[in-house]
């Protein structure tokens, strides 16, 4: 191969991750996966949007084993809704909606306990 053409190749390259990597920025910031939207029941308000992933479980050695413990990180919100969200970029496996200020997100992943996510928290399946 030549050099010209080698370098040619890599710069297509370059360009071509960087387009990738651009669409799916605006993935992030267009594509709705779910939605916590208020419930009738006043008392129960599922409104903060959550994406996790158990981090411990109960028995290790048992995979289907439930979880002990779960990481949490506050879920990206679609540009002009107050509703819809999606978990693209986070490196978390489910979208939760919680018990609105279940969570205090300072730009890090909170631990939390199966009790604690149990009780304040639903999982919701994406698009």
């Amino acid at each position: 191969m030549h050099f010209p053409t080698l370098l040619s190749s890599i710069v297509l390259m370059a360009v071509a991750c960087e387009i990738a990597s651009a669409h799916k920025h605006h993935d992030k910031n267009t594509k709705v996966v779910f939605s916590c939207v208020d419930s009738p029941d006043e008392a129960l308000q599922y409104t903060q949007a959550a994406c996790g992933r158990a981090t411990e479980l109960e028995k290790p050695s048992i995979p289907s084993s439930p979880p002990k413990k779960f990481s949490f990180v506050q879920a990206n919100q679609v540009k002009n809704s107050q509703t819809d969200y999606n978990c693209i970029g986070t490196n978390m496996d489910n979208n939760y909606c919680c018990l609105e200020n279940a969570f205090t997100f300072q730009n890090h992943a909170i631990e939390a306990l199966a009790k604690f996510v149990n009780d304040n928290c639903i999982v919701i399946p994406g698009n």
